[in-house]
């Protein structure tokens, strides 16, 4: 896998709306779907300030993995509670990038993140029933079930549960 994680910015305008609408059906099939108005230059610059106020407040860090002028995949570590002791792990992949690792590097990076800005802390991270293989990108970087929600979304007309993984910082 090759690629730079960088933080979210406005330089990403252009390539993050590039990313999110190349990749929209991909992504909706696995998860619940971005407003219509998500998909344009306002409605992603709107994301992308929202995500600067979040991190600038210690609340989000807000990631994209750039391969050359493209990017690849986000990756988020999100929800950091106010004293730090926990944080919500999130990515997404291209379609044309899934089963190369990517995924498995960005939760590497996010647990890095983690431990260098928070420290010890408690991450966690929900899996829809369809998405078997962000399951094992969890439960290979030491995630475990917690929690089971059934009836957690519905996506294309398919009630789905959801499991929560998690994993304590401080684990081996």
């Amino acid at each position: 896998m090759s690629g730079q994680f960088e933080i979210l910015g406005t330089e990403h305008t252009d390539r993050l709306l590039a990313f999110e609408s190349a990749n929209r059906r991909w992504f909706e099939s696995l998860i619940a779907a971005r407003p219509d108005a998500f998909y344009s230059h306002g409605g992603v610059t709107a994301h992308i300030d929202e995500c600067r106020d979040f991190f600038s407040a210690g609340r989000l860090v807000p990631l994209v993995l750039c391969d050359g002028e493209s990017i690849i995949a986000r990756a988020n570590l999100k929800d950091i509670s106010s004293q730090g002791q926990s944080a919500e792990v999130g990515y997404r992949v291209a379609e044309d990038y899934f089963g190369q690792g990517v995924a498995s590097a960005c939760l590497r990076q996010l647990v890095n993140v983690a431990r260098e800005r928070i420290g010890g802390c408690r991450l966690w991270g929900r899996v829809l029933d369809n998405n078997p293989a962000s399951r094992r990108v969890l439960e290979k970087q030491r995630f475990s079930q917690v929690a089971y929600q059934p009836a957690f979304a519905k996506i294309r007309g398919h009630v789905l549960g959801c499991t929560v993984m998690e994993r304590r910082l401080g684990d081996v």
